[in-house]
């Protein structure tokens, strides 16, 4: 926007889109580029409220108009925040130049008088005015005539304000909005005024004309722009259409600053959707899956009018009036379905549970519950057509009589010992009795249904399912019994024989699980585990680590019905280590309902066989407490443990030392490089192990008079490299040398050393045992609480694959709980830890069946 330094105050308009709900309040900030605030311009706001329904306000800005002779000038004016549920456009900023003023470039004016009185001549005469230009010379002036003869052209104060309109219905007709246009300063000549509707959305069909012209005539000073707000059936979100004043025609010029109004049309036409449930479009199928048949219902959602927004409708599936449970899983009736933003229906398939007897004749009954949108509502909410909630689904024949029963047997597996049943006057119920037979033979579900026929004495049967929900049949259920799913275990041939080996191509086994004949009515699950114990669940022990073994240590099987086998398959983890030759078992300890386990082939023993040359070749390695070894700043020397697996032979094995190219990520800071010949001196040389000797020392000159400007904690590796018939621990072949500010710090870090080695239940609670002690309401320092977090983030990442024991979640709970004390200075603002503690809510499930109920 530019003015003139004269202007007086300038009106800079601030627009409410979308919404017009409540009173909302905007902050102003501005800032002078070239222009000095209360010098060249005043702003005495510092924010602008918006009534309830108003999407109009103006910003007031006094321009000072001074003597100073000034080039332009350039301040701007944002919106900074706002209140009352409202939020920022893209357009939060208006510039605003001050145009030059006071004569910079000098004064003009006329060397005669300034008024010539002359008699009306007969023809065509000349007038000569002489112009001079004083005070001021810098750069072309040119001279353009004086004054607004013609007029400067706006809308009406009144129409600036805005307006809101409803949009008009069909027997209303046409809504005409008449706008008022301003011509002030001058009246001369005939003008032309150019204009627009403009919007983000599509006006095509919404007015009668989206472009036009109005004439002022000689002398006029007011016209009117009338506007045709055209009905529709169409619906649509509230629409904010800006009317321009877009140019003149005829000598008058355009005021900028109001040449701009807006005109906002509340949302119309049930934007949203009118939703209905139509008998026609639902279903029930029945598919035929192997030895059973499934049912379902697809249930279909109609919507009408608006497409606008995703709307979830929630629905009621009922049978009968006796609300009989439905639904798979014995999950409940109700449920929703999601209508999707432009999509005029959505459909669901509902399974039916497999024990549900339905009537052939009976009916479904499904209703719409509830409707609502999925965000903001912008208008009226999305509604339910109430004479079409309700649709009425007959049951077919076929999905009547698809039930997954074996059908009992009278005199085998029941009794019906009523056979008449005589309600006297006045008596409402009357018992039958049946007795169900039990005998020693594994039997699955078995059901049968007794029906009432033949009613005398002048009562009648009800047709179908009651409207109270009574029928005319019982259908009883006889559950699975004598562990009819089965008495489950290992096969012979897979208790013994079975074996892993690493170094084959095929590195997998599979194990036969194995149930009874006459003992596979259902599916059930057989849930198993490795162990390298009879007695308990161990995965570590006698220097194996079981993780680090197998793909997987647990899981679970599927033995499906009607078939007596199902498979475990277990594969062994590619390393490069050598290894000899030891054992675990695979163990069934838990099986599903209607199965028992067969203890005398619990457990299947499977060999892991030697791999990768364990004899022929001497592994090096550095020992627990070298492989993260840690000093203080004023440490000058430091010893490195270096071990072998075998000492029966004389061997020799290279190390050197190597600067980190640059600085590496931990936990919620940076470990920097250690520079060579500042902080440590960098060698490299050869150990020698003597025969019988199953470990080497290794010494490191340190430097602290020397030491580098890098931050500590900073790092350093000392690298062990094989010779002839040596090979160097993939994993421990490295020492993490790691300079730290103090001994208090260090022994903090030193931590960390034990948790390089195959982690157990006892190593992690003893390393979270001594956090645990030290972690007390005084801060820590960045570098002690890096070495937490870097302890934390370990534990979790074996959590995410063994569960924790109670004791160790215990202990890190309680760590979490300490750090996070709003008191402590130094994890305030510290997003790392958010990050930790869900690592560590997530860690709480692994291995839990989803779905089971929650545990302290």
């Amino acid at each position: 926007m530019r003015v003139e330094e004269d202007v007086g105050i300038v009106s800079i308009p601030v627009l409410r889109r979308v919404g017009t709900y409540g009173l909302v309040k905007v902050n102003l900030v501005t800032f002078g580029l070239t222009a000095l605030p209360d010098l060249d311009y005043i702003v005495s706001q510092d924010s602008v409220t918006f009534n309830h329904g108003q999407n109009v306000t103006h910003v007031n800005i006094v321009i000072v108009d001074d003597e100073d002779s000034e080039s332009s000038e350039v301040f701007e004016i944002q919106l900074s925040g706002a209140t009352g549920g409202a939020i920022l456009g893209d357009n939060v900023i208006a510039q605003v130049t001050i145009a030059k003023s006071d004569s910079l470039s000098g004064k003009i004016r006329f060397l005669n008088d300034s008024e010539v009185v002359m008699t009306n001549p007969d023809v065509t005469q000349w007038i000569t005015l002489f112009l001079e230009r004083v005070g001021g010379f810098i750069g072309n002036t040119t001279i353009k005539k004086f004054g607004h003869p013609n007029g400067i052209v706006q809308f009406s104060e009144a129409d600036l304000q805005g307006r809101v309109y409803r949009e008009p219905s069909d027997s209303e007709g046409p809504l005409n909005i008449s706008l008022a246009i301003i011509r002030r300063e001058g009246v001369i000549g005939d003008i032309m005024v150019f204009w627009e509707i403009v919007s983000n959305f599509d006006v095509s069909t919404d007015f009668s004309a989206l472009s036009g012209t109005v004439l002022l005539s000689m002398g006029e000073n007011v016209a009117e722009l009338l506007l045709t707000l055209l009905p529709d059936a169409v619906p649509e979100l509230e629409e904010v259409y800006a009317i321009h004043l877009t140019a003149v025609k005829g000598g008058a010029e355009l005021d900028n600053n109001r040449s701009i109004i807006y005109i906002t049309v509340h949302a119309n036409d049930e934007p949203y959707g009118v939703f209905e449930v139509l008998s026609e479009y639902q279903q029930i199928l029945v598919l035929k899956r192997e030895e059973r048949h499934e049912r379902h219902i697809v249930l279909n959602v109609t919507r009408h009018a608006g497409t606008f927004g995703n709307v979830s409708v929630q629905f009621e599936v009922k049978y009968g009036a006796a609300g009989q449970t439905i639904l798979e899983d014995n999950a409940k009736v109700q449920g929703s379905i999601m209508v999707m933003n432009g999509k005029e229906s959505a459909k669901i398939t509902v399974p039916i549970n497999f024990q549900v007897f339905f009537a052939f004749g009976s009916n479904l009954t499904i209703e719409l519950t509830d409707v609502y949108l999925i965000g903001p509502l912008l208008s009226s909410p999305p509604r339910i057509l109430l004479e079409s909630k309700i649709a009425i689904v007959p049951v077919p024949e076929e999905a009547a009589n698809a039930l997954n029963y074996t059908w009992a047997e009278e005199g085998k597996d029941f009794e019906l010992e009523t056979q008449l049943v005589t309600l006297v006057e006045g008596q409402r119920q009357a018992k039958v009795n049946i007795q169900i037979l039990d005998d020693t033979e594994p039997e699955g579900q078995e059901m049968f249904v007794i029906y009432l026929s033949e009613a005398q004495g002048g009562a009648e049967l009800v047709s179908g399912v009651h409207q109270r929900g009574l029928t005319t049949f019982s259908k009883i259920i006889i559950l699975g019994s004598d562990f009819h799913n089965g008495i489950l275990g290992f096969t012979l041939s897979s208790q013994l024989g079975h074996a892993l080996d690493e170094d084959s191509e095929n590195r997998t086994t599979k194990l036969q699980i194995q149930r009874q004949d006459n003992r596979a009515f259902e599916d059930v699950l057989v849930y198993w585990r490795v162990t390298l114990s009879m007695t308990d669940s161990s995965l570590v022990s006698r220097g194996i680590n079981l993780t680090k073994e197998l793909l997987q240590t647990s899981g679970r099987a599927l033995c499906k019905q009607g078939e007596v086998l199902c498979f475990i398959t277990l594969e062994v983890k590619e390393d490069q280590d050598p290894e000899h030759e030891t054992w675990f078992l695979v163990e069934i300890y838990e099986v599903g309902e209607g199965a028992a386990i067969n203890q005398s082939a619990r457990f299947a023993n499977i060999t892991l066989l030697e791999s990768d040359d364990p004899q022929e070749v001497v592994v090096v390695y550095f020992a627990l407490g070298s492989r993260l070894a840690v000093v203080h700043l004023k440490s000058d020397e430091l010893n490195l443990q270096v071990q072998r697996h075998s000492a029966t032979q004389s061997v020799t094995v290279n190390y050197h030392m190597e600067v980190l190219q640059k600085a590496e990520a931990v936990g919620p800071t940076l470990i920097w490089p250690a520079v060579a010949g500042q902080d440590f001196l960098k060698t490299e040389g050869t150990l020698t192990f003597n025969v019988g000797q199953p470990a080497a020392t290794l010494q490191v000159r340190l430097t602290p008079d020397q030491t580098s400007s890098n931050p500590t904690p900073k790092r350093f590796r000392v690298i062990l490299t094989g010779g002839a018939g040596v090979k160097v621990h993939p994993q421990h072949g490295v020492a993490n040398v790691t300079i730290v500010s103090d001994t208090e710090t260090q022994a903090i870090w030193a931590l960390l050393d034990q948790l390089t080695q195959p982690l157990n239940q006892d190593i992690i609670e003893q390393v979270l045992q001594s956090f645990n002690n030290i972690v007390t309401p005084d801060e820590f320092s960045l570098e002690q609480l890096t070495a937490l977090m870097d302890a934390l983030d370990k534990i979790l990442t074996q959590a995410e694959q063994i569960p924790l024991e109670d004791t160790s979640r215990n202990l890190i709970y309680n760590i979490l709980c300490s750090l996070a004390n709003p008191n402590r200075r130094d994890t305030r603002g510290l997003s790392y830890l958010a990050e930790v503690a869900e690592r560590f809510a997530f860690s709480l499930v692994i291995d839990v069946v989803c779905g089971s109920e929650g545990q302290r």
